[in-house]
């Protein structure tokens, strides 16, 4: 599979990698950034490595307006 592209949520806590693969479908992967407990505070630190299928579509456009509605984002930012 090719990376595509990546984005990152405005809070941060949210990443979306797009793939093409094989087969030329687009594929789009929601990861969570881990958090680590630091005294009483949550302290965010990797990504999972973990994902969430968020779209597998036909097309690239299509795949990022998936992935960027998941994310919070406009379309083209």
């Amino acid at each position: 599979m090719f990376l595509i592209e990546e984005r990152i949520a405005p809070s941060g806590e949210t990443r979306v990698l797009i793939y093409m693969r094989p087969d030329g479908m687009f594929e789009g992967r929601l990861y969570q950034r881990e958090t680590r407990h630091n005294g009483q505070e949550r302290v965010p630190s990797r990504w999972s490595e973990k994902f969430n299928l968020c779209a597998l579509t036909e097309t690239l456009s299509r795949a990022q307006t998936i992935a960027y509605e998941e994310l919070g984002l406009q379309e083209n930012t």
